[in-house]
């Protein structure tokens, strides 16, 4: 007994319809999980990336154990 007699609707056109609803369901779920990231950075009150590692770091874990300190300021113009 042949596969396509056990599984009729198991057609070439069948496989590469599923696999371009895989990718496309996959390209979406990407597009909504850059645009949470994005509103969560977008979101912050300071907009610098002392602020994004603050807020992605574990709880009770100071961001200044980690080596990370603030950038230098730019000299001022007179």
């Amino acid at each position: 007994m042949n596969l396509s007699e056990k599984l009729p609707w198991l057609t070439w056109k069948n496989v590469h319809l599923v696999a371009v609803a895989c990718i496309a369901v996959g390209f979406i779920i990407l597009a909504v999980g850059m645009a949470i990231i994005g509103s969560i950075v977008a979101d912050l009150e300071n907009p610098s990336w002392q602020a994004v590692v603050d807020l992605l770091s574990f709880p009770g874990i100071p961001s200044d154990a980690c080596g990370i300190s603030e950038p230098p300021t730019p000299p001022t113009a007179l």
